[in-house]
Formats: C-alpha cells, structure tokens, sequence
C-alpha cells in the first residue's frame, strides 16, 4: 500500500525518502545512498558511499538530516520501512535502536512509519491496516484464483472449464471462504494462489481449511486472535502442500527462517559453500543457478516468496519469516547450524563492499542467536563457534568494531568452556581477536592475545570415534607469527620481528621441512629484516639458504619473482658491504632472472640495471648494462 501510494502521489512531493529500518545500519546505509543521488554534500560525499568508517557513513547521515531541515525543503516524504520494533524491544543488541533520533526536528515535510509495533503509535497519528470490504475481498479472491464472475451472478473457475465445460460453482462457497478468511488481504491472497496452483474448489479449501484450523488452535500456544490464526493457517496450507510436493524447495523454506527474510540471492549460497557441501540441500542449490531458481519457483507460485523487479533477489514477507520462525524454533537444529555455517564462510571470503552489505542482516540473525542461545553441537564434531569468527571479520570490515570485539570474545569465551585454552579452536578465537585489537591500534592487547595463541602444543588431540590422534597445525602458528611480526615492524621493533620470523622458519622446518614454500617465505623475511638493521652479512647468510631452497622446490635453473628478489637483495648486501666485484656478479643474476620474468622495460629490470651501473661506477668501470 505504501509503495502504491508513493507512486500514485510521488509528484506531490519534492523527494520520497524510502529508508530501511530493520536496523540502524541499514538506515544508515540508506541515508548514505540517498545523499549520493540527491547529490547532498557533494564536497565530501564521493567517497562516503564506499567507505567502511563509522564517521565518514554518520556524516553523511547527518548531511541528509540537515538537508531536511531546510527552509525551502519542506515538501519531502519518508518512508520508514521494515520498523517492527521499538527501541528496547529488539532481542538483537546489534538492531536495537531508537527511531526518533533519525526523524528531522524541523517541523515540516512528511513522516510514514511501516510497522507492527503498537509501541511506536505514540510517535504520530496511527492508522491500523483494517479487513477489506466484503465486495473488494470476492475481486481479490477471484481475481487471483482465476475464478470470474458471470453475468448470471455466478463464479466460473477458468481452470475448470478447460476439464469441464462450463463447470459453475456455489456462489455460496466463495462468499463463505471470504468470510471465514475475515476478509483479510493476505489470507486471501494466500489461500487465490493455493486454488490457481492445484485447480482446489472453494469448497476443497474451506475443507482443508477448517482441518487445519482446529489443529492449530489446540497445538500454537499463544495464538494471539482468529485474525493472525487465520493468516497462518493459509501459510500452512501451502507449506504443507510445497513440502508434500516439492521437499526441497520446502527445505530451502526451513532454512531460510534462519536468515534474514530480505535479499536471498545464489551467490549468497555459492559463496558460503565452501567446507559445507556436506549439506545434500547445499549441494543441491549451489549446483546452478538454474537449479536454484528452479528450487524457488514453488514458493514464488505459492506466493511465500516473492522477486525483486529486474534483480535475481528474492525475499519473504515480514509476517511469513517471522511465522515460519516461530514454527522452525524447537525442528531440526541442523538447519539453523547450516545457516550460520553458510554467513559465517561468506563473511570471510566476501571482499567487494557491496556484498559485504548485502551479507550483513544475514548476519545480524546469526548474531542474534549467538546471544540469545546455545548452539552447540552435543558431539563437538565441528567448531560450530569458529565460524562466528567469519561474521565477526565481516563486522570488521564494514567499520561496525564494537560489535566485532563483542561477538569475538563471546566466541572466546565459548571456546574456551568447550575446549580448553590450548585447543586449536581457541586459539584462533584468539588471533582473530588479536588481528581486531590491532585494527583498532590496541597494540598492547593485540601482542597479548597473540602470544596468548601461541602458547600452546604445536600439537593438538583430534578424535575420530574411540581413537585420538595428535596432529600438527602450522597454519595456524604461522598466521600468529606473521602478525606478531606485523605487529613489531609497525613499532619499529626489527630485532623482535627477527625472531618471531625465526621462530617461524623453526616451526614450519620441523613439520613442513624448510624447502616447504611457507618455511621459505619466513627465512626471506629474516633477510630483509636483516638488511633494515645493518646486518649485511647474516641477511647474506640466510638469502642464500632460501635461494638453495627455492632451486630445490621449484627446480635448478627456474626463476620465479622469489628468486629474483633474494638476487636482488644479496646484490644490494654485497653492494653495502663495498665488495664491488661479488654485487656486480650477483646484481647480474638478478638482471638475468628480471629479463626472464619482466623483460627490458619493467620497474625491476631497470633498478637491477641501475645497481649494475652504480657498482661499475664505484669500481671505475663502464657503466650501462
């Protein structure tokens, strides 16, 4: 109704402000992107749009604000969306907020609020969305069933002609399925799209109707009013009849109430699979994107799921998501742990902007069960917290910090209750902690958590049935250490960064061997920490072990961009030591290894051949190589 309106009235107003306010995040982000189209403080708005700062997305905001609140701008319009509850009612602290602080304080323009909440009357005159009338609920109902209306009075199925001619049907029926619906828009709507689907009678699905109806009444606690129960009974009835006839699509259904109801899209799923395809429902939909929209067509026919114009989005009405949830809370847990397997993978692997938003009420929802629950798997099979570490670095990475310290050291402390405080699981909860400290320049506490992840066994106890082995995760350690060495040479500590490389070069050699390419990486790191410090000498030492080791890795004579650095730097070593004949002959390694790889004109052909010309400069000799 609100669309219709604003597009019916839109020339009344001087703009429509259609704002999401599911949570102030995403109000924001709305403000933001209308500043942009509005062209509202365009000094600084051309990177606002794109930014993940806090500040630079609460200025814009507040720019939009400020545009309202002019005196010649008093003909606007806004349109919150999607407010279905009042500040304090939220059971997400990540959603909670308090929408009069986003209404402009000039009195003046137009304010609509969208909403379920009876708290949020108090804001404004309120209008209740009432029944329809009976003559508009018997359009709506044949209208969308396919039944017209004769001139005799009388109803004709369209469906049913094309089975038996001219099939007339009770004109009484149609009337009763109306009321027994209590004229309710999308009762009706619901039950005219179940009839178009399976060519039921009116009097089929007052039967089926009325089945269900009394089923519910005695199992829903808390049924509020024949008004919701008579909406939710048409809801079950196509669930019911998708699930006997299209199990998938009906699991797609059940897993969905644990995402957010707006914005399902393939890439969502696609990019969630990966270490979670033991999921046969996963499998099914990520095969293709034909696949899964053939998965959707079901709930798009049935009318539980409906498309964005001209995008591959899809979403479920407010009061279908929140329904199903309800009827999804004490089913199978393994859905809503697929969920958050799924948003917790994604928000690691997801790099562009744009998708990082559209992951981001997803998990809001996963968030909200994180501490709201226990979610936890009763054999301990899999780390079901770890991916909670995904939904926190995606938090990172749109700027929300705050909220990313609180979901990790909940997952923290998790870990720690089920595993212990040297289980490899909770050592990641700690460096992913750790990295977050560092972001925010809490240095101190960042070293801290690192070295906390650090010490433990190289080793850790993994259980398959009665049997437990003890298996090694260099990965892990490694990741730990290069941070710890990030951590020292942004302080300008090179002689601990040395040895956290060190360390590194120790740890990968006893597990992976030191030719492995991760070992390898750590020595030529060493080499360059060397240089920075003045110790020509060792750094020469090491470069030339991790040259050998490279040879034997990718074999004698090959050249990579690794083996032309560390020719590089023992040039340069050599050439700091004033041994003018060893650097010219190994700056003409590295020539002859920049040749091959970037040819004459590259930045590192041309610095290797400057090198060359200040040696033979040095030496008295000929310059130009």
């Amino acid at each position: 109704m609100a669309v219709a309106y604003a597009r019916a009235h839109h020339r009344a107003y001087s703009a429509i402000l259609w704002l999401n306010g599911e949570s102030r995040f995403t109000l924001l982000q709305s403000l933001v992107a209308f500043s942009k189209r509005a062209d509202i403080d365009q000094s600084t708005n051309s990177t606002v749009t794109d930014s993940t700062d806090p500040q630079d997305i609460e200025n814009s905001a507040q720019a939009v604000m400020k545009w309202l609140t002019l005196e010649d701008n008093d003909k606007w319009l806004i349109i919150f969306d999607n407010v279905d509850q009042a500040y304090g009612e939220h059971t997400s602290i990540l959603q909670d907020y308090d929408i009069s602080s986003f209404l402009p304080p000039a009195d003046q323009g137009y304010v609509l609020i969208i909403t379920r909440s009876s708290s949020l009357c108090d804001l404004g005159t309120s209008t209740r969305l009432g029944n329809m009338a009976p003559d508009q609920a018997l359009e709506l109902l044949c209208g969308r069933s396919g039944i017209s209306r004769s001139t005799e009075g009388t109803y004709i199925c369209q469906q049913f002609a094309l089975r038996e001619q001219n099939q007339r049907l009770d004109t009484m029926n149609i009337n009763r399925l109306a009321e027994r619906l209590d004229y309710l828009l999308l009762a009706l709507v619901q039950a005219a799209m179940f009839i178009r689907m399976t060519s039921t009678t009116c009097h089929g699905y007052l039967n089926i109707y009325d089945r269900l109806w009394s089923t519910l009444a005695a199992e829903v606690a808390g049924m509020p009013d024949d008004r919701a129960g008579s909406i939710e009974a048409t809801w079950m009835i196509s669930y019911n009849h998708v699930k006997e006839t299209n199990p998938t699509s009906a699991q797609l259904l059940e897993l969905w109430a644990y995402l957010d109801h707006y914005d399902i899209f393939y890439e969502l799923f696609l990019l969630g699979s990966e270490n979670t395809l033991g999921s046969p429902l996963l499998k099914q939909i990520v095969e293709s994107k034909a696949n899964f929209e053939s998965i959707l067509k079901p709930l798009l026919a049935y009318s539980l799921a409906e498309s964005f114009e001209d995008s591959q989005s899809y979403s479920l009405r407010h009061g279908i998501h929140d329904w199903f949830s309800k009827t999804c809370r004490h089913g199978d847990i393994g859905m809503n742990i697929l969920a958050i397997f799924i948003i917790g993978t994604a928000g690691l692997d997801a790099d562009e902007k744009s998708m990082q938003r559209r992951l981001l009420p997803h998990a809001n929802r996963c968030i909200h069960r994180l501490f709201n629950s226990k979610i936890i798997a009763q054999d301990h099979s899999f780390d079901l917290y770890s991916k909670f570490t995904g939904i926190a670095t995606l938090y990172q990475n749109l700027g929300i910090r705050d909220e990313a310290e609180k979901i990790l050291q909940r997952v923290l402390d998790t870990e720690e209750d089920i595993w212990g405080l040297d289980h490899i699981h909770t050592r990641q909860a700690k460096f992913y902690l750790g990295n977050l400290y560092e972001q925010q320049g809490r240095l101190k506490e960042a070293e801290k958590m690192y070295q906390g992840a650090l010490n433990a066994p190289d080793v850790q106890p993994v259980s398959h049935g009665s049997v437990e082995e003890w298996v090694p995760h260099p990965a892990l350690t490694l990741a730990i250490l290069r941070s710890l060495s990030h951590l020292y040479i942004g302080k300008g500590w090179l002689g601990k960064a040395e040895e956290i490389n060190q360390q590194a070069i120790d740890h990968n050699t006893k597990f992976l061997g030191f030719d492995h390419p991760w070992t390898l990486e750590a020595a030529k790191k060493v080499g360059e920490l060397r240089m920075r410090q003045g110790k020509f000498a060792e750094a020469l030492d090491i470069y030339e072990s991790a040259f050998d080791g490279y040879e034997r890795w990718v074999g004698k004579g090959l050249v990579t961009d690794e083996i032309w650095t560390i020719r590089h730097n023992q040039g340069v070593c050599l050439l700091n030591q004033g041994k003018w004949a060893e650097a010219e002959e190994m700056c003409g390694k590295a020539l002859d290894a920049a040749l091959v790889l970037y040819g004459a004109d590259d930045e590192q052909t041309r610095m290797t051949v400057s090198n060359i010309d200040f040696v033979r400069k040095m030496r008295g000799g000929t310059a130009g190589a």
